[in-house]
């Protein structure tokens, strides 16, 4: 077996859960599971980006789950930081909140981390629009 085929299955279990939960038009843009090489892990962890939030999926033992997702413009930064063999991604919040994965895949974290950066810059770009017209609303302005 090789060491992409257990990824593969668990991405597909992980696409299965989350798929019941998507929203109307939300689809899932990357998915990435957790996988240690020191140990073997039956419930990985997993962070999946979609176009409308980013979800952290948490497996438990005998077969219950957690979900923690946040909309894209909840996301203050998106970190990653890369060991010898696995890389930690890590989401923080415009609350604060601070959200770990780790133990992922180098390629799947930088794949994962590139999305996420894309979603920040975008979600920056529609919050400073969004302060220009409250603050030509507050001035009187008029927008046509």
């Amino acid at each position: 077996m090789s060491q992409s085929e257990p990824s593969t299955s668990n991405k597909q279990k992980v696409q299965q859960k989350v798929q019941q939960i998507l929203t109307r038009e939300e689809k899932v843009l990357f998915i990435a599971v957790q996988n240690s090489p020191l140990s073997i892990n039956l419930s990985p962890d997993s962070v999946v980006l979609t176009n409308r939030r980013f979800i952290i999926y948490r497996p438990k033992l005998l077969g219950g789950a957690s979900f923690e997702d946040y909309i894209w413009r909840d996301l203050q930064d998106a970190r990653l930081k890369e060991g010898m063999m696995r890389s930690t991604l890590t989401f923080k919040t415009v609350k604060g909140k601070v959200l770990h994965i780790i133990d992922l895949p180098k390629e799947e974290a930088r794949r994962a981390y590139a999305i996420a950066q894309e979603m920040e810059e975008k979600v920056l770009e529609e919050r400073r629009q969004r302060q220009i017209e409250e603050k030509r609303a507050a001035a009187g302005g008029v927008i046509l």
